[in-house]
């Protein structure tokens, strides 16, 4: 590859502290074995010896200064011997960052604002000189500035300084392997990594190779990292940060001493309530709650609709939020016509129902002009793979309820005809979905041809959840599920038009069983609620 112009420099790949060697025509490190091109874009610039004549000794000889512009001052960069450069016209232009274990043996030079130069031979840590040989705790962080400002908060707050270092950077998590034996003779490490994903990875990589039993790891700090911290809140707020570190464990794994927070948010969960018609669902079991899924289920028929856009429209007169609407049985069309005939009272998709064009449009801005329902334009097509990410658009665009009418079709033509697996995998998703934005999934099922009991469907038979069509996912991922039963072939109109429910699980109650009844009003299209089968009642609304 042509003549070597600088030795034993980092590699930014694999986080060798001196394993690559730089020449005239491209760079190559002999730890990972990856060769790197002259036009490379990474964030440590290649110079010829040509070029570039500033050596350790010529540094040592720069100014010393704070930064203003970081909270830090003279004395903490003077603790550490960083070095600063100035342009013509005086201003600062460099920062020099000194690397060695006992003596220094190269730079790290940051050009402003944020190009990276190394000088000589970066080995150790940044601050490794300062920090002895062992002590009850060692703080080490992602970048210099932010040692510095850990620093800067311990001398605000006692006027001593206490060991704090730094690696270069989250893709050089290696050089902690290389100094694990110095690090692991202090009693306690707190890893302190910016708050992002590249960082929250390398603090993982950092306490596997320091070992659990000594490591904390900063997780309470919502700003970036520790010098933001430090601008906002002081030394309080970064020496806070340090105290209340927690031990490391694996994403997901949570220590009992960490759930305080997460059983109260839970206790104070919030329950949204279902529309007057289902009176009973409010009554035993709350309502439903944000973050979890309910699936709704019953026979072919039996006006699961209905009781959807009852439920639209009651969410939009008593919420502010906004509502998605993924219905793959009807256009969106026929969907903004029911949710106005529910408005105006009147069954206006009827061709005997008279509407003036006045009430509509009224009805429209009522509603529709609130622009707070979204809807799915399928086209006919229920094929897509991207359903999720169109419900995922939905949550981020502020929609807290979203109803998808129904599953059934959702996993229909799926490429392998696993309908199963298809069906274990958007629940899977769907339940993702909710945790992740904290919003309410209502999910519609079919039911199988054949059930548990030897009635039909049509003519009352009651669901369970083994009727659920589809894999095991449903019942199972459902946080609840309310099954409808009504008896279609009844002579008595009032009997063959009410409907009742049935839970059939409810995970935070435990509840299950009857939950009431409601009937479908013929002059008006709407659901009100029923004392009882027999009863002839007026509209509550």
């Amino acid at each position: 590859m042509g003549q070597i112009i600088l030795k034993n420099q980092p590699c930014p790949k694999c986080g060798s502290s001196d394993a690559r060697q730089i020449y005239e025509d491209g760079s190559h490190c002999f730890s990972c074995n990856t060769q790197f091109p002259k036009e490379e874009k990474s964030n440590i610039r290649m110079v010829s010896s040509n070029s570039y004549h500033e050596s350790l000794e010529d540094i040592a000889k720069y100014d010393t200064r704070g930064f203003k512009e970081r909270g830090i001052t003279k004395r903490i960069c003077e603790y550490y011997g960083v070095k600063v450069s100035y342009d013509q016209q005086g201003e600062i232009d460099a920062h020099f960052y000194p690397y060695g274990k006992d003596a220094i043996t190269g730079y790290k030079k940051r050009k402003l604002p944020k190009e990276f130069l190394i000088i000589e031979k970066m080995t150790g840590l940044f601050g490794q000189m300062q920090a002895g040989n062992g002590g009850k705790l060692i703080v080490i962080t992602e970048g210099e500035i932010d040692a510095l400002t850990v620093q800067q908060a311990w001398f605000d707050k006692y006027e001593k300084f206490y060991p704090v270092v730094s690696i270069p950077s989250a893709s050089q998590t290696k050089v902690l392997l290389e100094n694990r034996d110095w690090l692991r003779n202090f009693e306690s490490i707190v890893i302190w990594f910016d708050n992002d994903d590249p960082g929250k990875q390398a603090a993982d990589k950092a306490a596997k190779i320091l070992g659990f039993d000594k490591v904390k790891v900063v997780r309470n700090c919502t700003l970036k990292d520790a010098n933001e911290l430090y601008l906002k809140e002081g030394h309080f707020g970064v020496l806070k940060a340090i105290w209340e570190a927690s031990p490391w464990s694996p994403a997901g794994i949570i220590s009992s001493g960490d759930t305080w927070e997460l059983y109260k948010a839970e206790l104070e969960g919030e329950y949204i309530p279902w529309p007057p018609f289902a009176k009973e669902l409010n009554d035993k079991i709350y309502g439903r709650r944000l973050g979890s899924i309910t699936i709704l289920c019953s026979g072919t028929g039996m006006g699961k609709s209905s009781f959807l856009k009852e439920d639209q429209y009651h969410l939009l007169t008593t919420t502010e939020d906004k509502i998605g609407v993924c219905s793959l049985e009807e256009s969106v069309s026929e969907t903004v016509s029911g949710l106005l005939a529910i408005h105006l009272n009147k069954r206006i998709q009827l061709p005997d129902v008279i509407v003036t064009e006045e009430e509509e449009k009224n009805a429209w801005l009522e509603t529709m002009g609130t622009n707070r329902l979204m809807f799915l334009d399928h086209q006919g097509s229920v094929t897509d793979d991207s359903l999720i990410d169109k419900m995922e658009f939905m949550a981020l665009s502020g929609c807290k309820y979203i109803y998808l009418d129904h599953i059934t079709i959702a996993v229909s033509e799926t490429e392998d005809n696993d309908i199963n697996r298809a069906t274990d995998r958007i629940m899977s998703d769907l339940l993702k979905l909710a945790k992740r934005h904290n919003i309410w999934l209502g999910v519609v099922s079919h039911l199988r041809k054949t059930n548990t009991t030897q009635k039909s469907y049509a003519r009352g038979a009651i669901p369970s959840d083994d009727d659920l069509k589809g894999s095991g996912s449903l019942k199972q991922i459902g946080a609840q599920i309310i099954a409808i039963s009504r008896n279609k072939t009844e002579e008595d109109p009032i009997k063959r038009h009410t409907s009742r429910l049935w839970v059939l699980k409810d995970r935070f109650s435990g509840r299950t069983g009857p939950m009431g009844q409601y009937r479908f009003l013929e002059s008006t299209g709407r659901l009100a609620y029923s004392e009882s089968l027999d009863e002839d009642f007026n509209l509550q609304l």
